[in-house]
């Protein structure tokens, strides 16, 4: 290349660089389109960039790619207001890929167990240090080895019920239903700090307050449809006998007490007075 077309390439860059704001919008929004006429750009496994087309909203969009509005518009940061310009590029779930906006009330365990995939999986494809801090509104991809989410309807086979149950204690799950060496266990373990806030797993009558062998200081909570909820080695007992109850009211907070080896929640599911594994209502 001769010194004067170095020199001209050289002066449109400065140009370019130079530009007011306004007129570089007037080049890349109005009818100016790259020669490769690409709508859809990879940019890695989870991610693909659309390039939005003349007369498309996010609704059309949302529709195409198979994804949520109000995921669509959580990825951006868009409210749903703003006027789409032919050429934007916007990002969407490529392909197979699965994405959750998280909602009021949901914390990572419960998205997980969602999913079935595990809380370490999870946080590590969304490069979460602190689950315990989960914005509502944010978009968690999900890992390709997730299932579907898992059913939240009518009661089936596998033991799902109208109204699954609220998660009484975001933790570590230690200790499931079943058998085990010493003995049948008859819920499940959520380890925690000390002083953790366990809450109602669902609204109902307060039918027991008080000490239990083996399961120290207990809460157990009469529901609709013949169930009862049990809330055993607490700490402090918030609510007395008698006492209405709602779904995720603090009841107590996480304690020792009993047969413990460590500050944990031993959480029970009774249905007609038969034991049933927590883990199928709390799904």
């Amino acid at each position: 290349m001769s010194r004067k077309a170095i020199c001209a390439v050289l002066a449109l860059v400065l140009l370019l660089g130079v530009m007011p704001a306004r007129t570089l919008a007037w080049i890349t929004e109005d009818s100016f389109t790259p020669c490769t006429r690409v709508r859809g750009v990879v940019t890695d496994s989870q991610v693909e960039l659309h390039r939005v087309v003349r007369g498309e909203t996010l609704w059309t969009i949302a529709r195409n790619h198979g994804v949520d509005v109000g995921t669509l518009m959580a990825m951006n940061n868009l409210t749903g207001r703003e006027v789409l310009l032919e050429g934007q590029l916007l990002e969407v779930p490529y392909r197979h890929s699965r994405v959750h906006k998280v909602r009021a009330g949901e914390t990572l365990w419960e998205i997980a167990r969602m999913y079935d995939v595990s809380v370490s999986d999870l946080a590590s494809a969304n490069d979460i240090r602190k689950p315990e801090l989960l914005k509502i509104g944010c978009v968690l991809h999900i890992p390709s080895s997730a299932s579907g989410p898992l059913p939240r309807g009518n009661q089936s086979s596998r033991g799902w019920i109208t109204a699954p149950l609220k998660w009484p204690l975001v933790g570590t799950i230690t200790s499931r239903f079943g058998w085990r060496r010493s003995g049948f266990h008859h819920g499940v373990d959520i380890a925690a700090s000390l002083g953790s806030p366990i809450r109602a797993a669902a609204s109902g009558t307060v039918v027991f307050t008080g000490y239990k062998p083996v399961y120290g200081r207990t809460v157990i909570i009469r529901h609709a449809n013949g169930k009862r909820t049990l809330y055993g080695h607490a700490q402090k007992i918030k609510v007395k006998n008698g006492q209405k109850i709602s779904r995720g009211q603090v009841i107590a907070t996480v304690g020792n007490s009993g047969r413990s080896t460590g500050p944990h929640l031993h959480f029970e599911v009774h249905q007609n007075d038969k034991p049933q594994n927590p883990l199928n209502y709390l799904r």
